[in-house]
Protein backbone atom coordinates (compact mmCIF):
# COMPACT_ATOMS: atom_id res chain seq x y z
CA UNK A 1 0.00 0.00 0.00
CA UNK A 2 1.38 3.39 -0.86
CA UNK A 3 2.29 5.87 2.15
CA UNK A 4 -1.00 8.35 0.88
CA UNK A 5 0.11 10.81 4.09
CA UNK A 6 4.02 11.51 2.99
CA UNK A 7 2.71 12.16 -0.77
CA UNK A 8 0.32 14.54 0.25
CA UNK A 9 2.96 16.51 2.19
CA UNK A 10 6.06 16.28 -0.66
CA UNK A 11 2.88 17.13 -2.95
CA UNK A 12 1.61 20.05 -1.21
CA UNK A 13 5.15 21.70 -0.33
CA UNK A 14 6.30 21.22 -4.31
CA UNK A 15 2.85 22.24 -6.05
CA UNK A 16 2.72 25.22 -3.51
CA UNK A 17 5.95 26.87 -4.19
CA UNK A 18 4.70 26.16 -8.37
CA UNK A 19 1.78 28.18 -7.65
CA UNK A 20 3.32 30.94 -5.68
CA UNK A 21 6.30 30.98 -7.66
CA UNK A 22 6.52 32.41 -11.16
CA UNK A 23 6.66 29.55 -13.96
CA UNK A 24 9.37 31.38 -15.87
CA UNK A 25 11.41 30.92 -12.21
CA UNK A 26 10.38 27.99 -10.95
CA UNK A 27 13.49 25.66 -9.68
CA UNK A 28 13.80 22.23 -10.79
CA UNK A 29 12.20 20.27 -8.21
CA UNK A 30 8.71 22.13 -9.94
CA UNK A 31 10.33 21.80 -13.16
CA UNK A 32 7.71 19.35 -14.61
CA UNK A 33 4.65 20.62 -12.11
CA UNK A 34 1.78 22.10 -14.50
CA UNK A 35 0.28 25.28 -13.13
CA UNK A 36 -3.25 26.05 -14.71
CA UNK A 37 -5.73 28.69 -13.59
CA UNK A 38 -9.53 28.68 -14.51
CA UNK A 39 -12.77 31.24 -13.75
CA UNK A 40 -14.72 28.22 -13.25
CA UNK A 41 -15.03 26.16 -9.92
CA UNK A 42 -14.37 22.35 -9.45
CA UNK A 43 -17.50 22.76 -7.24
CA UNK A 44 -17.58 19.41 -6.01
CA UNK A 45 -15.54 16.24 -5.87
CA UNK A 46 -18.40 13.93 -6.05
CA UNK A 47 -19.35 12.90 -9.57
CA UNK A 48 -23.35 12.23 -8.46
CA UNK A 49 -23.19 16.11 -7.18
CA UNK A 50 -20.85 18.09 -9.35
CA UNK A 51 -22.05 20.36 -12.52
CA UNK A 52 -19.12 22.46 -13.58
CA UNK A 53 -16.98 21.15 -16.62
CA UNK A 54 -14.21 21.89 -14.80
CA UNK A 55 -15.36 18.88 -12.29
CA UNK A 56 -16.06 16.22 -14.62
CA UNK A 57 -12.43 16.99 -16.32
CA UNK A 58 -11.14 16.72 -13.05
CA UNK A 59 -12.69 13.28 -12.65
CA UNK A 60 -11.57 12.13 -16.50
CA UNK A 61 -8.17 12.73 -14.80
CA UNK A 62 -8.37 10.67 -11.33
CA UNK A 63 -11.26 8.38 -12.21
CA UNK A 64 -10.88 5.25 -15.05
CA UNK A 65 -13.13 5.50 -17.69
CA UNK A 66 -13.81 2.45 -20.04
CA UNK A 67 -13.12 4.24 -22.92
CA UNK A 68 -12.58 7.74 -23.92
CA UNK A 69 -12.24 10.44 -26.77
CA UNK A 70 -9.02 11.39 -28.73
CA UNK A 71 -8.22 14.69 -29.89
CA UNK A 72 -9.57 14.26 -32.69
CA UNK A 73 -13.11 13.23 -31.05
CA UNK A 74 -12.58 9.21 -32.20
CA UNK A 75 -13.34 6.54 -29.53
CA UNK A 76 -10.37 4.97 -27.81
CA UNK A 77 -9.89 2.64 -24.99
CA UNK A 78 -9.05 3.81 -21.76
CA UNK A 79 -9.44 1.37 -18.79
CA UNK A 80 -10.93 -1.12 -21.64
CA UNK A 81 -8.45 -2.48 -23.95
CA UNK A 82 -10.78 -3.75 -26.30
CA UNK A 83 -14.59 -4.69 -26.82
CA UNK A 84 -16.67 -6.62 -28.90
CA UNK A 85 -20.57 -7.29 -29.15
CA UNK A 86 -22.74 -10.02 -29.85
CA UNK A 87 -25.07 -10.31 -32.89
CA UNK A 88 -28.02 -8.78 -31.04
CA UNK A 89 -25.93 -5.89 -30.50
CA UNK A 90 -27.67 -6.43 -26.57
CA UNK A 91 -24.22 -7.34 -24.79
CA UNK A 92 -20.97 -6.04 -24.77
CA UNK A 93 -17.74 -6.91 -23.46
CA UNK A 94 -14.80 -5.50 -22.58
CA UNK A 95 -11.54 -6.77 -21.76
CA UNK A 96 -9.87 -4.37 -18.97
CA UNK A 97 -6.41 -3.61 -18.18
CA UNK A 98 -4.90 -5.94 -15.67
CA UNK A 99 -3.39 -5.72 -12.46
CA UNK A 100 -4.85 -2.30 -11.93
CA UNK A 101 -4.75 -0.41 -8.71
CA UNK A 102 -6.73 2.12 -6.91
CA UNK A 103 -4.35 4.53 -5.11
CA UNK A 104 -4.72 3.05 -1.76
CA UNK A 105 -3.21 -0.23 -3.59
CA UNK A 106 -6.74 -2.43 -3.49
CA UNK A 107 -7.46 -4.17 -6.82
CA UNK A 108 -8.83 -1.76 -9.90
CA UNK A 109 -11.34 -4.58 -11.39
CA UNK A 110 -14.12 -5.16 -13.08
CA UNK A 111 -15.70 -6.10 -10.14
CA UNK A 112 -15.77 -1.85 -9.83
CA UNK A 113 -16.92 -1.38 -13.17
CA UNK A 114 -20.01 -3.34 -12.69
CA UNK A 115 -20.27 -2.01 -9.15
CA UNK A 116 -20.15 1.70 -10.42
CA UNK A 117 -22.81 0.98 -13.07
CA UNK A 118 -25.19 -0.99 -11.49
CA UNK A 119 -25.37 1.31 -8.65
CA UNK A 120 -25.85 3.96 -10.81
CA UNK A 121 -28.99 2.33 -12.39
CA UNK A 122 -30.47 1.17 -8.93
CA UNK A 123 -30.52 4.68 -8.23
CA UNK A 124 -31.59 6.30 -11.51
CA UNK A 125 -34.19 8.16 -9.97
CA UNK A 126 -32.33 9.43 -7.06
CA UNK A 127 -29.05 9.84 -6.29
CA UNK A 128 -27.87 8.24 -9.33
CA UNK A 129 -29.94 10.36 -11.55
CA UNK A 130 -27.29 12.96 -12.73
CA UNK A 131 -24.66 10.03 -13.70
CA UNK A 132 -27.30 7.49 -15.12
CA UNK A 133 -27.41 10.22 -18.08
CA UNK A 134 -24.47 8.33 -19.26
CA UNK A 135 -26.07 4.24 -19.19
CA UNK A 136 -29.00 4.60 -21.89
CA UNK A 137 -29.98 1.87 -22.92
CA UNK A 138 -27.89 0.01 -20.22
CA UNK A 139 -29.91 -2.76 -18.39
CA UNK A 140 -27.29 -4.34 -15.96
CA UNK A 141 -23.21 -5.12 -16.23
CA UNK A 142 -21.93 -8.63 -14.77
CA UNK A 143 -18.32 -9.72 -14.21
CA UNK A 144 -16.71 -12.55 -16.18
CA UNK A 145 -13.52 -12.27 -14.61
CA UNK A 146 -11.50 -9.51 -13.24
CA UNK A 147 -10.14 -8.22 -16.21
CA UNK A 148 -13.83 -8.88 -18.26
CA UNK A 149 -16.91 -7.11 -18.06
CA UNK A 150 -20.14 -7.50 -19.85
CA UNK A 151 -22.81 -5.02 -20.52
CA UNK A 152 -26.24 -5.79 -21.18
CA UNK A 153 -28.41 -3.84 -22.94
CA UNK A 154 -32.60 -3.60 -23.20
CA UNK A 155 -32.21 -2.38 -26.99
CA UNK A 156 -29.27 -1.30 -29.12
CA UNK A 157 -28.04 1.63 -28.21
CA UNK A 158 -26.40 4.43 -30.84
CA UNK A 159 -24.55 6.20 -28.50
CA UNK A 160 -23.51 3.52 -25.98
CA UNK A 161 -19.58 4.34 -26.20
CA UNK A 162 -19.89 8.00 -26.65
CA UNK A 163 -22.00 7.34 -23.35
CA UNK A 164 -19.35 5.60 -21.61
CA UNK A 165 -16.46 7.83 -22.54
CA UNK A 166 -18.13 10.39 -19.82
CA UNK A 167 -18.52 7.38 -17.15
CA UNK A 168 -16.30 7.24 -14.53
CA UNK A 169 -15.49 4.43 -12.44
CA UNK A 170 -15.63 4.42 -8.73
CA UNK A 171 -14.30 2.42 -6.29
CA UNK A 172 -16.66 0.39 -5.06
CA UNK A 173 -14.80 0.05 -1.86
CA UNK A 174 -14.74 3.40 -0.70
CA UNK A 175 -18.74 3.99 -1.95
CA UNK A 176 -20.50 1.06 -1.32
CA UNK A 177 -21.43 2.29 2.63
CA UNK A 178 -22.67 5.84 0.82
CA UNK A 179 -25.45 3.39 -1.78
CA UNK A 180 -27.45 3.80 1.08
CA UNK A 181 -30.52 6.00 2.04
CA UNK A 182 -33.71 6.98 0.31
CA UNK A 183 -33.18 6.03 -3.41
CA UNK A 184 -29.58 6.15 -2.69
CA UNK A 185 -29.46 10.16 -1.27
CA UNK A 186 -26.49 9.41 0.55
CA UNK A 187 -24.69 9.01 -2.66
CA UNK A 188 -24.66 12.70 -2.82
CA UNK A 189 -23.67 13.24 1.00
CA UNK A 190 -19.66 12.19 0.37
CA UNK A 191 -17.32 14.75 -0.01
CA UNK A 192 -14.65 12.64 -1.01
CA UNK A 193 -12.41 15.24 -0.52
CA UNK A 194 -8.73 14.91 0.86
CA UNK A 195 -9.27 18.19 2.55
CA UNK A 196 -11.64 16.57 5.22
CA UNK A 197 -9.85 13.93 6.17
CA UNK A 198 -10.80 11.46 3.53
CA UNK A 199 -7.65 10.34 1.32
CA UNK A 200 -9.14 10.10 -2.11
CA UNK A 201 -8.82 6.60 -3.55
CA UNK A 202 -8.41 7.87 -7.41
CA UNK A 203 -7.68 5.24 -10.51
CA UNK A 204 -6.78 7.83 -13.24
CA UNK A 205 -3.17 9.06 -14.11
CA UNK A 206 -3.51 11.37 -11.27
CA UNK A 207 -4.52 11.42 -7.34
CA UNK A 208 -6.52 14.49 -5.99
CA UNK A 209 -3.59 15.54 -3.00
CA UNK A 210 -5.91 18.71 -2.05
CA UNK A 211 -9.01 20.40 -2.78
CA UNK A 212 -10.31 23.68 -2.74
CA UNK A 213 -13.13 25.35 -3.84
CA UNK A 214 -12.33 28.64 -4.25
CA UNK A 215 -8.70 28.26 -4.12
CA UNK A 216 -5.88 25.65 -5.46
CA UNK A 217 -6.55 22.07 -5.85
CA UNK A 218 -3.81 19.79 -6.55
CA UNK A 219 -2.97 16.58 -7.74
CA UNK A 220 -0.35 14.38 -8.36
CA UNK A 221 0.96 11.54 -10.83
CA UNK A 222 -0.30 7.96 -9.94
CA UNK A 223 2.21 5.54 -9.62
CA UNK A 224 0.16 2.68 -10.10
CA UNK A 225 -1.80 4.25 -13.58
CA UNK A 226 -2.59 1.52 -15.35
CA UNK A 227 -1.87 3.48 -18.70
CA UNK A 228 1.46 5.57 -20.24
CA UNK A 229 2.77 7.57 -17.42
CA UNK A 230 1.77 11.35 -17.87
CA UNK A 231 5.00 13.44 -18.28
CA UNK A 232 4.48 16.08 -15.74
CA UNK A 233 4.81 15.10 -12.23
CA UNK A 234 1.29 16.95 -11.20
CA UNK A 235 -0.90 20.18 -12.02
CA UNK A 236 -2.33 22.63 -9.66
CA UNK A 237 -5.80 24.29 -10.60
CA UNK A 238 -6.06 27.26 -9.27
CA UNK A 239 -9.68 29.46 -8.91
CA UNK A 240 -9.96 32.76 -10.05
CA UNK A 241 -12.91 34.70 -9.14
CA UNK A 242 -11.42 37.58 -11.38
CA UNK A 243 -11.10 37.19 -15.39
CA UNK A 244 -8.55 40.19 -14.92
CA UNK A 245 -6.47 38.63 -12.44
CA UNK A 246 -6.20 35.26 -14.06
CA UNK A 247 -5.13 37.17 -17.25
CA UNK A 248 -2.62 38.61 -14.97
CA UNK A 249 -1.41 35.87 -13.19
CA UNK A 250 -0.62 34.16 -16.64
CA UNK A 251 0.91 37.13 -18.30
CA UNK A 252 3.26 37.24 -15.12
CA UNK A 253 4.26 33.84 -15.27
CA UNK A 254 2.65 33.02 -11.88
CA UNK A 255 0.44 30.13 -14.05
CA UNK A 256 1.64 28.05 -17.10
CA UNK A 257 -2.10 28.38 -18.62
CA UNK A 258 -5.34 30.13 -18.35
CA UNK A 259 -8.63 28.05 -19.45
CA UNK A 260 -11.17 29.69 -21.68
CA UNK A 261 -9.56 33.59 -21.75
CA UNK A 262 -12.36 36.53 -21.55
CA UNK A 263 -12.53 38.01 -24.99
CA UNK A 264 -11.92 40.67 -23.94
CA UNK A 265 -8.42 40.12 -23.39
CA UNK A 266 -7.47 38.25 -26.17
CA UNK A 267 -6.00 40.58 -28.20
CA UNK A 268 -3.47 41.79 -24.86
CA UNK A 269 -2.71 38.21 -24.74
CA UNK A 270 -1.56 37.94 -27.98
CA UNK A 271 0.67 40.57 -28.40
CA UNK A 272 2.72 38.77 -25.25
CA UNK A 273 5.10 37.10 -27.12
CA UNK A 274 6.15 34.56 -24.41
CA UNK A 275 2.55 33.12 -24.53
CA UNK A 276 0.41 30.84 -27.16
CA UNK A 277 -3.00 31.88 -27.84
CA UNK A 278 -5.13 29.00 -29.35
CA UNK A 279 -8.92 30.14 -30.37
CA UNK A 280 -11.31 27.89 -31.81
CA UNK A 281 -15.18 26.90 -32.27
CA UNK A 282 -16.37 25.53 -28.65
CA UNK A 283 -18.90 22.81 -27.87
CA UNK A 284 -19.37 25.82 -24.91
CA UNK A 285 -22.23 27.41 -25.10
CA UNK A 286 -24.45 30.27 -22.83
CA UNK A 287 -28.34 30.25 -21.98
CA UNK A 288 -30.75 32.00 -20.35
CA UNK A 289 -33.76 29.86 -19.44
CA UNK A 290 -36.78 29.67 -16.88
CA UNK A 291 -38.65 27.25 -15.14
CA UNK A 292 -40.96 25.13 -16.67
CA UNK A 293 -42.10 23.24 -13.30
CA UNK A 294 -45.38 22.20 -14.08
CA UNK A 295 -46.65 22.44 -10.35
CA UNK A 296 -45.36 25.49 -9.97
CA UNK A 297 -47.18 27.33 -7.21
CA UNK A 298 -46.47 30.81 -8.01
CA UNK A 299 -45.90 33.79 -10.83
CA UNK A 300 -47.49 30.30 -13.36
CA UNK A 301 -47.28 32.58 -16.41
CA UNK A 302 -43.95 31.64 -17.09
CA UNK A 303 -45.89 28.09 -18.10
CA UNK A 304 -47.44 30.29 -21.08
CA UNK A 305 -46.15 29.26 -23.99
CA UNK A 306 -47.31 33.23 -25.22
CA UNK A 307 -44.34 34.02 -22.87
CA UNK A 308 -41.93 31.46 -24.05
CA UNK A 309 -42.35 32.88 -27.56
CA UNK A 310 -42.54 36.71 -26.28
CA UNK A 311 -39.06 36.13 -24.30
CA UNK A 312 -37.39 34.34 -27.24
CA UNK A 313 -38.44 37.56 -29.53
CA UNK A 314 -37.13 39.87 -27.27
CA UNK A 315 -33.71 38.54 -27.09
CA UNK A 316 -31.02 40.33 -28.91
CA UNK A 317 -28.50 37.20 -29.65
CA UNK A 318 -26.18 39.31 -32.58
CA UNK A 319 -26.08 42.44 -29.53
CA UNK A 320 -24.83 40.03 -26.77
CA UNK A 321 -22.42 37.90 -29.58
CA UNK A 322 -21.41 41.00 -30.03
CA UNK A 323 -21.17 43.94 -26.44
CA UNK A 324 -21.01 41.07 -23.95
CA UNK A 325 -19.00 38.68 -26.10
CA UNK A 326 -16.83 41.02 -27.75
CA UNK A 327 -17.47 39.31 -30.91
CA UNK A 328 -16.19 35.74 -30.03
CA UNK A 329 -18.93 34.03 -30.01
CA UNK A 330 -21.91 33.31 -32.99
CA UNK A 331 -25.67 33.77 -31.86
CA UNK A 332 -27.25 30.69 -30.85
CA UNK A 333 -30.85 28.55 -31.21
CA UNK A 334 -30.21 24.83 -30.62
CA UNK A 335 -28.83 22.75 -27.48
CA UNK A 336 -26.19 21.18 -30.31
CA UNK A 337 -23.63 23.35 -30.38
CA UNK A 338 -22.30 24.70 -33.92
CA UNK A 339 -19.15 23.07 -33.71
CA UNK A 340 -21.11 19.65 -33.51
CA UNK A 341 -21.36 19.93 -37.68
CA UNK A 342 -22.76 16.72 -37.70
CA UNK A 343 -25.60 17.08 -35.13
CA UNK A 344 -26.16 20.55 -35.29
CA UNK A 345 -29.24 21.38 -37.16
CA UNK A 346 -28.12 24.40 -39.65
CA UNK A 347 -31.98 24.99 -40.68
CA UNK A 348 -32.97 25.68 -36.40
CA UNK A 349 -31.98 29.74 -36.61
CA UNK A 350 -32.22 32.30 -34.41
CA UNK A 351 -35.88 33.83 -34.40
CA UNK A 352 -35.23 37.88 -34.98
CA UNK A 353 -35.10 40.76 -32.31
CA UNK A 354 -38.66 41.89 -32.23
CA UNK A 355 -39.74 43.60 -29.52
CA UNK A 356 -42.67 44.49 -31.23
CA UNK A 357 -43.99 41.15 -31.89
CA UNK A 358 -42.93 40.30 -28.39
CA UNK A 359 -45.33 43.05 -26.70
CA UNK A 360 -47.90 41.63 -29.17
CA UNK A 361 -47.78 38.46 -27.60
CA UNK A 362 -47.78 39.36 -24.16
CA UNK A 363 -50.60 41.80 -24.96
CA UNK A 364 -52.33 38.00 -26.73
CA UNK A 365 -51.70 36.55 -22.84
CA UNK A 366 -53.83 38.95 -21.65
CA UNK A 367 -50.97 40.78 -19.57
CA UNK A 368 -51.54 44.42 -19.45
CA UNK A 369 -48.92 47.58 -18.99
CA UNK A 370 -49.01 48.77 -15.78
CA UNK A 371 -48.85 52.33 -15.66
CA UNK A 372 -45.04 51.94 -14.01
CA UNK A 373 -44.10 50.11 -17.04
CA UNK A 374 -44.58 46.11 -15.86
CA UNK A 375 -47.08 44.12 -16.94
CA UNK A 376 -49.60 42.33 -14.77
CA UNK A 377 -50.07 38.98 -14.96
CA UNK A 378 -52.79 37.39 -12.58
CA UNK A 379 -52.67 40.57 -10.26
CA UNK A 380 -48.90 40.81 -10.03
CA UNK A 381 -46.28 42.37 -11.70
CA UNK A 382 -44.14 40.44 -13.77
CA UNK A 383 -41.09 41.09 -12.06
CA UNK A 384 -38.56 38.45 -11.47
CA UNK A 385 -35.01 37.53 -10.04
CA UNK A 386 -32.72 35.94 -12.55
CA UNK A 387 -30.18 33.29 -10.58
CA UNK A 388 -26.64 33.93 -12.15
CA UNK A 389 -23.61 31.69 -10.74
CA UNK A 390 -19.87 33.39 -9.53
CA UNK A 391 -18.41 31.83 -12.51
CA UNK A 392 -20.53 33.50 -15.10
CA UNK A 393 -19.62 36.92 -14.40
CA UNK A 394 -18.15 38.90 -17.33
CA UNK A 395 -19.33 38.45 -20.38
CA UNK A 396 -22.70 36.94 -18.95
CA UNK A 397 -23.13 39.45 -17.18
CA UNK A 398 -22.99 41.71 -20.15
CA UNK A 399 -25.59 39.98 -21.73
CA UNK A 400 -27.65 40.10 -18.79
CA UNK A 401 -27.37 43.70 -19.16
CA UNK A 402 -28.44 43.53 -22.72
CA UNK A 403 -31.55 41.27 -22.15
CA UNK A 404 -32.57 43.36 -18.89
CA UNK A 405 -33.00 46.62 -20.97
CA UNK A 406 -34.70 44.86 -23.91
CA UNK A 407 -37.45 43.30 -21.15
CA UNK A 408 -37.79 46.43 -19.68
CA UNK A 409 -38.96 47.31 -23.21
CA UNK A 410 -42.06 44.76 -22.71
CA UNK A 411 -42.87 45.28 -19.85
CA UNK A 412 -40.99 42.70 -17.71
CA UNK A 413 -38.68 43.58 -14.88
CA UNK A 414 -35.51 41.41 -14.37
CA UNK A 415 -33.29 41.69 -11.43
CA UNK A 416 -29.89 39.51 -10.93
CA UNK A 417 -28.90 37.64 -7.83
CA UNK A 418 -25.62 36.09 -8.18
CA UNK A 419 -24.67 32.97 -6.44
CA UNK A 420 -22.61 30.54 -5.98
CA UNK A 421 -22.45 27.51 -8.21
CA UNK A 422 -23.32 24.98 -5.38
CA UNK A 423 -26.57 27.41 -4.27
CA UNK A 424 -27.26 27.70 -8.19
CA UNK A 425 -27.08 24.16 -8.87
CA UNK A 426 -29.03 22.89 -5.85
CA UNK A 427 -31.64 26.04 -6.76
CA UNK A 428 -32.09 24.89 -10.44
CA UNK A 429 -31.72 21.41 -11.07
CA UNK A 430 -34.26 20.16 -8.37
CA UNK A 431 -38.06 20.52 -9.63
CA UNK A 432 -39.64 23.29 -7.25
CA UNK A 433 -40.51 26.80 -7.32
CA UNK A 434 -37.56 28.16 -6.12
CA UNK A 435 -36.40 30.28 -8.67
CA UNK A 436 -38.23 31.66 -11.60
CA UNK A 437 -35.10 32.43 -14.21
CA UNK A 438 -31.35 31.93 -14.87
CA UNK A 439 -28.63 32.58 -16.32
CA UNK A 440 -25.86 29.55 -17.15
CA UNK A 441 -23.88 27.80 -19.76
CA UNK A 442 -23.13 24.58 -20.76
CA UNK A 443 -19.82 23.01 -21.81
CA UNK A 444 -21.23 19.61 -23.29
CA UNK A 445 -19.04 16.61 -22.64
CA UNK A 446 -19.63 14.98 -25.83
CA UNK A 447 -18.99 14.92 -28.86
CA UNK A 448 -22.35 13.05 -28.90
CA UNK A 449 -25.78 14.85 -28.83
CA UNK A 450 -27.11 12.70 -25.96
CA UNK A 451 -26.12 14.32 -23.27
CA UNK A 452 -27.34 17.41 -24.20
CA UNK A 453 -31.06 16.38 -25.71
CA UNK A 454 -31.27 14.40 -22.68
CA UNK A 455 -31.22 17.56 -20.23
CA UNK A 456 -34.82 18.11 -22.04
CA UNK A 457 -35.90 14.26 -21.45
CA UNK A 458 -38.69 13.83 -18.64
CA UNK A 459 -36.00 11.14 -18.05
CA UNK A 460 -33.55 13.69 -16.63
CA UNK A 461 -36.39 15.31 -14.19
CA UNK A 462 -34.60 15.89 -11.17
CA UNK A 463 -31.50 15.37 -12.93
CA UNK A 464 -29.58 17.65 -15.26
CA UNK A 465 -32.76 18.71 -16.24
CA UNK A 466 -32.22 22.78 -15.28
CA UNK A 467 -35.80 23.85 -16.58
CA UNK A 468 -38.06 20.56 -16.07
CA UNK A 469 -39.37 20.70 -19.58
CA UNK A 470 -40.41 17.95 -19.90
CA UNK A 471 -43.26 16.11 -22.68
CA UNK A 472 -44.22 13.03 -23.65
CA UNK A 473 -43.20 13.39 -27.21
CA UNK A 474 -39.79 14.82 -27.16
CA UNK A 475 -38.93 11.96 -24.31
CA UNK A 476 -40.56 9.60 -27.13
CA UNK A 477 -38.29 10.99 -29.96
CA UNK A 478 -35.11 10.93 -27.64
CA UNK A 479 -35.61 7.18 -26.84
CA UNK A 480 -35.92 6.74 -30.84
CA UNK A 481 -33.35 8.56 -31.29
CA UNK A 482 -30.85 6.57 -29.17
CA UNK A 483 -31.84 3.07 -31.03
CA UNK A 484 -31.90 4.14 -34.49
CA UNK A 485 -29.79 2.00 -36.29
CA UNK A 486 -28.56 4.16 -38.89
CA UNK A 487 -26.42 7.76 -38.08
CA UNK A 488 -28.22 9.08 -41.02
CA UNK A 489 -32.12 7.99 -39.37
CA UNK A 490 -30.84 9.24 -36.23
CA UNK A 491 -29.40 12.25 -37.14
CA UNK A 492 -32.84 12.92 -38.66
CA UNK A 493 -34.46 12.02 -35.39
CA UNK A 494 -32.36 14.68 -33.45
CA UNK A 495 -33.25 17.40 -36.17
CA UNK A 496 -36.30 16.62 -35.07
CA UNK A 497 -35.86 17.24 -31.53
CA UNK A 498 -33.82 20.36 -31.93
CA UNK A 499 -36.63 22.30 -34.02
CA UNK A 500 -39.49 21.16 -31.23
CA UNK A 501 -37.22 22.82 -28.66
CA UNK A 502 -36.97 26.04 -30.85
CA UNK A 503 -40.72 25.68 -31.25
CA UNK A 504 -41.53 25.49 -27.65
CA UNK A 505 -38.55 27.14 -26.16
CA UNK A 506 -38.01 26.92 -22.25
CA UNK A 507 -34.14 27.29 -22.86
CA UNK A 508 -32.63 30.17 -24.91
CA UNK A 509 -29.09 28.99 -25.70
CA UNK A 510 -27.87 32.87 -26.44
CA UNK A 511 -24.37 32.32 -28.05
CA UNK A 512 -21.86 29.61 -29.02
CA UNK A 513 -18.31 30.57 -27.72
CA UNK A 514 -14.98 30.28 -28.84
CA UNK A 515 -12.36 28.51 -26.44
CA UNK A 516 -9.30 30.40 -25.36
CA UNK A 517 -6.86 28.54 -24.00
CA UNK A 518 -3.59 30.29 -22.96
CA UNK A 519 -0.19 28.93 -22.04
CA UNK A 520 3.45 29.69 -21.78
CA UNK A 521 5.22 28.81 -24.71
CA UNK A 522 7.85 27.49 -22.65
CA UNK A 523 5.20 24.28 -22.39
CA UNK A 524 4.32 22.01 -25.33
CA UNK A 525 2.34 18.87 -25.98
CA UNK A 526 -1.14 19.93 -25.32
CA UNK A 527 -3.94 18.09 -26.18
CA UNK A 528 -6.39 20.58 -27.99
CA UNK A 529 -10.49 19.56 -28.17
CA UNK A 530 -13.96 21.78 -28.92
CA UNK A 531 -13.80 21.56 -25.20
CA UNK A 532 -10.24 22.73 -24.66
CA UNK A 533 -6.95 21.21 -23.27
CA UNK A 534 -8.63 20.18 -20.04
CA UNK A 535 -11.95 18.83 -20.73
CA UNK A 536 -14.16 16.04 -19.91
CA UNK A 537 -13.60 14.48 -23.40
CA UNK A 538 -9.97 12.64 -22.88
CA UNK A 539 -6.69 12.60 -21.22
CA UNK A 540 -4.81 13.60 -23.58
CA UNK A 541 -5.31 17.42 -23.14
CA UNK A 542 -2.55 17.46 -20.53
CA UNK A 543 -0.87 14.19 -20.30
CA UNK A 544 1.91 14.75 -22.52
CA UNK A 545 2.42 18.11 -22.01
CA UNK A 546 6.06 18.84 -21.53
CA UNK A 547 8.74 21.84 -21.60
CA UNK A 548 9.67 23.24 -25.18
Amino acid sequence: MRLWRSAVVAGLVAMSALVATPAASTGASSATLLSIGTGYQVDSLNPFVAVESTSLAVFKYTYPSLVQYSTSLGIVGNFATRWSHDASGLNWTFDLHPDAKWSDGKPLTATDVAWTINTVLKYATGGGAQMATYLQGVKSATVSSPTTVVIHLSSPEAALLANLAQMPILPEHVWQKYATGKDGANLRTFSNSPSTGHPDVDGGPFICISYSVNGVSLFERNPDYYGPKPTISGFGLEYFSSATAMVSAVKQGKVDVILNAPPSAIGNLKADKSLMVDTKPAFNESDFFLNDYAKKTSDRELLNPLVHQAFNDAIDRAAIAKIAFDGDAEPAMTPIPLADTYWHDPAVKPPSFDLAKANALLDRAGYKMGSNGVRMADGHPMSYTVILATDELGPRTRAFDIIQSDFAKIGVQLTVKVTDDATAATLELAPSNKFNLAMWGWTPPSADPTFMLNTFSCKQFGGWSETAYCTTEYTKLFNEQATALTSAKRRAIVFQMEAMLAKTPVTYILVYENVNDVWNKQWTGFGETPNGLFSPLTTFGITHVHHA
